[in-house]
């Protein structure tokens, strides 16, 4: 999910979305290298084809070119001509010889007989022995080819053939999508990407790319709407889940709703809850943000940021005792930025 905690990352440096306090001022990416590497070979594995085509055909041309001018020698003296067929004479076939002489020619049939031909009277048989070996023979399996319906009926596509394309052709049109994205043909890799994932919508590769690709050219509502299809399908992915709130929090809402559906995958996520806790803290539901917040500090206690968080939400809740401890806390443990180190010792003097 490195692409995904990229664009949040991204967010957070243009400082879109206002912070409440507690959010977790960036979520660390670890970088990744753009999976171009494939598109190299493939181009270059096609040029060596072509080349070797190229040579093969040179190659074929000047062996030929000699040959077209080669000069015909006349027969020279002596040497026996061979007689055209017209003019040789004609032999009589043994099996039609008796004694010797050739046998008279057959005498035509008078009118009004007819003679039958074996080839004739052998033609109902032959017809009636492959009429009954159609019957005999067993109809093919339609998981084993491709049927297509006479005139005007669709195709009958296998289920070999979706098992077994469904997800080439995904991939196929996802590594088309990222050579023209390198030569920022943008719109056209957008359309390959979603054909990808029309033809397999659980592509998480495709999906990951053609998100990060419009909230990069400033298409946020289709960026959340491939979002929620992807959430719908997997709300395991809480990086999705993650991003999806932050736009919604940027354009519109419904971002405690998106990040309580992917909670149930998330409970050991220290980045998630406290996101939803500083959400949640938006909001003014101050007892289940510090639940949250609590839950974030115990897989990660060395955060300050969101020991400051968890203080301002037990305040916020009439926990002062239980406040100056987590604002002390983030004190202890600093690398704060100064506005929020000041604001961490205006509290505690408050407390005080």
């Amino acid at each position: 999910m490195s692409l995904i905690n990229k664009m949040l990352q991204d967010l957070d440096a243009r400082g879109g979305a206002p912070q409440a306090a507690g959010m977790p001022d960036a979520v660390r990416a670890v970088p990744d290298t753009p999976p171009y590497r494939r598109s190299a070979l493939l181009i270059g594995l096609g040029v060596a084809i072509m080349l070797a085509g190229a040579a093969f055909a040179g190659w074929r041309y000047w062996n030929k070119a000699p040959a077209a001018n080669v000069v015909p020698v006349a027969p020279a003296k002596g040497v026996i001509k061979a007689v055209p067929a017209a003019d040789a004479p004609q032999l009589t076939p043994p099996e039609q010889m008796v004694d010797g002489l050739p046998l008279p020619a057959p005498v035509a049939p008078q009118a009004g007989t007819a003679k039958v031909q074996p080839a004739q009277k052998a033609a109902p048989e032959k017809e009636a022995r492959v009429a009954k070996a159609r019957q005999a023979s067993p109809e093919r399996s339609p998981k084993m080819t491709a049927t297509k319906q006479p005139s005007g009926g669709a195709s009958q596509v296998t289920s070999v053939a979706r098992d077994g394309g469904v997800q080439v052709s995904a991939t196929t049109l996802y590594e088309r999508a990222q050579s023209k994205l390198l030569s920022a043909r943008i719109q056209e890799a957008i359309s390959d990407l979603e054909a990808a994932l029309e033809i397999d919508q659980r592509h998480l590769a495709a999906r990951e790319t053609l998100v990060a690709v419009l909230v990069e050219n400033q298409r946020q509502s289709d960026a959340m709407r491939h979002l929620r299809r992807a959430l719908a399908l997997t709300p395991q992915q809480t990086g999705m889940a993650m991003l999806l709130a932050r736009l919604q929090l940027e354009h519109g809402g419904g971002s405690i709703d998106t990040l309580e559906r992917s909670l149930p995958y998330a409970e050991a996520n220290a980045e998630y809850r406290a996101m939803f806790a500083s959400v949640l803290e938006r909001d003014g539901r101050h007892r289940e943000a510090t639940d949250h917040y609590q839950a974030a500090v115990r897989l990660q206690p060395g955060n300050a940021v969101w020991w400051m968080g968890m203080g301002i939400s037990l305040q916020a809740d009439q926990r002062n005792a239980e406040a100056k401890v987590a604002f002390q806390r983030a004190r202890d443990i600093g690398r704060l930025a100064p506005e929020l180190q000041s604001f961490v010792e205006r509290r505690l003097q408050q407390l005080n």
